[in-house]
């Protein structure tokens, strides 16, 4: 019985190799981004949701064998009000970024995939989520060492209204 556990097991590790593969022309490599790299470390977010004032904690570190930087996004309030995951990797074969957001706000607005582009100083994401689209600026001032995270939401006539806006510093060592 042990044997054919173990078969089992070996043939759907096989199994979803293959499919992960389907597709790629070439060998997976590390996934190498400057201006990501600029993000990893110890964070202290600070800025507003919907207006009202909001710290954050938020660490960052290359994971799952260097294909998506994991962001740990966490309030410094006690009981937690918000904590999210957000894996950021990118997609070779359409030329874009591709984002995770796993937070507390449960599955649902979990699967919602957010994709997009970068300059030399910022990635713009955008969600489509079923209550309107959703625009993520992360833009990295290069002479403080700064990143400003500005969120906004589409208004059902096409303009943008802002979400929240942070002010992310790295903490002192």
């Amino acid at each position: 019985m042990k044997r054919i556990i173990h078969a089992v097991l070996l043939l759907t590790v096989f199994l979803h190799a293959a499919v992960a593969d389907e597709g790629q022309t070439e060998e997976q490599g590390v996934f190498e981004d400057n201006l990501l790299d600029e993000l990893q470390g110890q964070w202290s977010m600070k800025g507003t949701i919907l207006g009202e004032p909001v710290e954050y904690r938020l660490s960052a570190k290359w994971v799952l064998l260097h294909q998506f930087l994991l962001l740990e996004i966490q309030d410094t309030g006690r009981p937690l009000s918000y904590e999210a995951a957000v894996y950021i990797g990118f997609d070779s074969s359409r030329d874009q970024y591709i984002v995770h957001w796993l937070d507390g706000f449960g599955g649902k607005p979990s699967a919602i995939l957010g994709y997009g582009q970068s300059t030399e100083d910022a990635i713009q994401l955008f969600f489509d989520y079923s209550s309107g689209q959703f625009r993520d600026t992360f833009t990295f001032e290069r002479g403080s060492g700064k990143w400003r995270f500005h969120f906004e939401a589409q208004e059902t006539d096409g303009t943008w209204s802002e979400f929240a806006d942070y002010w992310v510093q790295r903490n002192p060592e």
